[in-house]
């Protein structure tokens, strides 16, 4: 095509196979994974008055039905945002005449995190706080399985539509 200049660099972020990544991702993404630290991943940490705010903010309270919503959360951490969303909702879901098994809560959440360390300690707290909660091992695991992803945000494929994204707003150091 004599319209695309020769020296520009275009590459699939896909392989042939729907859902593989090329290599030269699938590298760069198990470095950030395995090998980044918290300064180099820019990881920062919430508040909890600062992340119960937002969560207010964006309406997910517990007087509205969450189990019927779907909340994403691109970028988990340490669960900052995750598990008080977890609190509200099963605080709202409790509080429903007829709030049904915990099956209905599978969809309710989707986290990710980049960093395979990081994504394994949140994802045994979040197992953790539910087994508290009240909820068989078995019960919790399949929750937590289901709500979060260890993969990149930009690129994972997420199904479905969501009522609310939240997580750590852009943050900006005084120097």
């Amino acid at each position: 095509n004599d319209c695309v200049a020769s020296d520009q660099l275009a590459f699939d972020f896909l392989d042939s196979h729907p859902g593989e990544y090329a290599p030269v991702i699938t590298d760069a993404l198990e470095h950030l994974a395995t090998q980044s630290g918290l300064e180099a991943r820019g990881a920062v940490f919430t508040r909890s008055e600062v992340v119960d705010f937002i969560l207010d903010l964006v309406g997910y309270t517990v007087d509205r039905p969450l189990h019927e919503m779907r909340l994403l959360e691109p970028s988990f951490g340490g669960g900052d945002f995750l598990v008080a969303a977890v609190h509200r909702l099963l605080g709202a879901w409790r509080t429903q005449k007829d709030s049904g098994s915990p099956d209905c809560l599978v969809n309710a959440i989707r986290a990710v995190e980049l960093h395979r360390e990081t994504y394994r300690s949140t994802h045994v707290s979040i197992v953790e706080l539910l087994i508290r909660e009240g909820f068989a091992t078995e019960e919790a695991t399949l929750l937590a399985d289901a709500w979060l992803l260890q993969d990149d945000f930009l690129l994972t494929r997420l199904d479905g539509r969501f009522d609310v994204v939240v997580g750590n707003p852009p943050y900006v150091r005084q120097e």
